[in-house]
């Protein structure tokens, strides 16, 4: 398998037995995570991933044209009709539990909670455009607002459990499929917030930090507990991946999620929630027998996992009531650069991930001095420049460059091709 970078979404021609993943990129981490493992337990395994949203992951499962898609949300009406007269039949597998966590700049040290009526009046239409309009006390700051795009599965549900289908989000906010951006986004503004699953909370905490919610029984924070003793609402969310029906029959595609079901070390190691043991019996004996169809469409937002499967699943809460300190060093896209998470397809191109993690901590590092010298969020941009240039050659190099199976580019050499 090889690593590849996509500086947009273009679709890489991939083998015949190629599992292509499409959609989430709330769900998009823990598929690298499982498909790196997996590749050592069945040698014949190919996987190219794509973090696109929900609902372009949806829109490509439609057309036939991915494998497997990740969703943040479930699917939903409009979709499942699709599907009927698409005639496609597919199996929903839940794989984890997530806490959309909402997410502020750590050098602020006002903005520690914020109740679902104040997240409410800042993401919707006619919102607060002052920190000091959405509660005494607060700064007469301008607020900066970050989201998910209207492709994601995060954008959905949020608007489902904070804006309320009654409402609009505003249209001053900055949105965007990739997390990265919208990490890069909050770590460079003192006074912004947004919103993002867990994952890339715990990834980056050593530059965004969580925001706790109040849903009238007081402020509670985004973390594994909170989720699964169902105290953390109404942003806690199961997480899946649907497969079609007719692709079951390829033994890597089965094993693969299996292997997904079986490894929750795998969920924790990324930042989920992993499954409590008897849920993932349920949905392990769901997907032996290949049972079609959703039962999460149309569930009311707030309504857990075990609730909606009739599947205990107190018992198995973590100990621990804070986030896990990040597993790699937190780093941030550069500005200008980062249109989309780096698509994935193995572990051979290691050293061109390190390489690739080079840049985002140098353009994290530049954030932070620029920060420093009082420079606006415009002056941040235009002196990413010089590494926006670095992260192309490095894509367009990577990209054209012909190398033997487990070779790695590194970034001298994507530069001295580049030339």
């Amino acid at each position: 398998m090889r690593l590849c970078l996509l500086a947009s979404l273009t679709v890489y021609a991939a083998a015949a037995d190629t599992i292509i993943y499409d959609g989430s990129s709330t769900v998009y981490p823990i598929i690298v995570a499982a498909a790196e493992s997996y590749a050592d337990v069945d040698p014949r395994f190919s996987l190219e991933a794509k973090p696109t949203g929900s609902t372009a992951g949806f829109r490509s499962m439609l057309a036939r044209s991915c494998t497997i898609n990740g969703a943040s949300r479930a699917i939903n009406a409009k979709e499942l009709k699709a599907a009927e007269e698409a005639k496609l039949e597919f199996i929903e597998v839940p794989v984890a539990f997530d806490a959309l966590s909402v997410v502020a700049n750590p050098r602020n040290p006002w903005l520690k909670d914020l109740k679902v009526t104040e997240l409410q009046a800042l993401y919707s239409t006619g919102g607060a455009l002052s920190w000091k309009a959405v509660r005494n006390g607060f700064p007469d700051a301008k607020v900066a607002l970050f989201g998910a795009g209207s492709d994601s599965g995060t954008y959905d549900y949020f608007q489902e459990a904070v804006v309320t289908k009654e409402r609009k989000f505003r249209s001053d906010i900055v949105v965007s499929e990739d997390d990265h951006v919208l990490v890069q986004g909050v770590a460079a503004d003192v006074n912004a917030i947004g919103y993002m699953g867990l994952a890339y909370l715990i990834e980056n905490a050593q530059v965004l930090k969580a925001v706790a919610i109040d849903n009238g029984k007081g402020p509670v924070m985004p973390t594994k507990e909170t989720v699964l003793d169902g105290s953390y609402v109404p942003l806690s969310r199961p997480i899946f991946v649907y497969v079609r029906l007719e692709n079951m029959s390829r033994p890597d595609i089965a094993g693969f999620i299996n292997y997904l079901l079986d490894k929750p070390e795998i969920i924790e190691s990324v930042g989920y929630v992993a499954l409590p043991s008897s849920m993932r019996s349920e949905i392990k004996a769901r997907f032996a027998k290949r049972t079609t169809g959703s039962i999460f469409s149309g569930i009311a937002v707030g309504t857990t996992l075990a609730q909606a499967m009739g599947v205990e699943s107190r018992a198995e809460a973590p100990k621990s009531a804070v986030p896990a300190a990040p597993a790699v060093p937190a780093v941030v896209a550069p500005l200008a650069a980062a249109k989309s998470a780096p698509a994935w397809s193995g572990p051979s191109g290691a050293k061109y991930q390190q390489d690739l993690e080079r840049l985002r901590a140098a353009s994290l590092d530049l954030a932070r001095r620029s920060l420093e010298d009082g420079a606006t969020v415009e002056e941040i941009a235009k002196r990413t420049s010089e590494l926006k240039q670095q992260a192309d050659a490095l894509a367009d190099a990577f990209r054209s460059a012909p190398r033997t199976s487990g070779s790695g580019l590194s970034l001298a050499e994507a530069a001295a091709l580049a030339k």
